[in-house]
């Protein structure tokens, strides 16, 4: 609608029209790529569970249970669902794929261990899966990025697709990331 300048009120205003429309029934609606929701975005998903839609929320959490580490504002985010439609009599079924440790480069598993354990451990073998580079700015982050994209894509088979790039505090590299993507020719989704 118009003269609504908050985005907050136009999910409270969208969570308002799900309630009052047909939308929602007999559809199966699935979230991705959160790791945790504003209160009007969960207004939103929980009009749709009140109206009897099927939803699939996933979430990178290792299910329900565990301890607090870097999963567990996901894993909080999963509960509040989770109790939300138990408490309105929805069932819930809770599905979780673990990693595979066996499978996995064994300095990933160690980084994912101790990323934030703040103990003094040191990874000792050999490490290929894990690299570390240094630019001296912004601009040569990005190319070097691009160079990377295009070494995966050209030489290892990847897609661009499988490939994300993520760093604190996007907004200073969004545009100039933009710009080297397109001038390498690496095709870029920036959000």
């Amino acid at each position: 609608p118009y003269g609504v300048l908050d985005p907050r009120d136009r999910f409270s205003m969208l969570a308002e029209g799900i309630a009052e429309s047909s939308l929602g029934r007999d559809e199966h609606i699935y979230v991705d790529g959160f790791t945790d929701f504003t209160e009007q975005e969960i207004l939103v998903l929980e009009a749709f569970l009140k109206k009897g839609s099927e939803m699939t929320i996933c979430l990178t959490c290792g299910g329900l249970e565990g301890e607090e580490d870097i999963f567990e504002l996901p894993r909080r985010t999963a509960g509040r669902f989770v109790r939300f439609a138990r408490e309105r009599g929805i069932p819930v079924t809770i599905s979780t794929k673990e990693g595979d440790a066996k499978n996995r480069a064994p300095e990933l598993v160690f980084l994912e261990r101790e990323l934030f354990a703040y103990s003094d451990a040191h990874y000792t073998e050999e490490c290929s899966a894990v690299a570390l580079y240094k630019a001296e700015s912004l601009t040569a982050e990005c190319e070097m990025a691009a160079a990377k994209i295009l070494e995966l894509v050209r030489c290892c088979g990847y897609r661009y697709r499988d490939i994300s790039v993520v760093a604190h505090g996007w907004e200073k590299y969004e545009s100039i990331a933009e710009n080297i993507f397109e001038k390498y020719g690496v095709p870029a989704v920036f959000s």
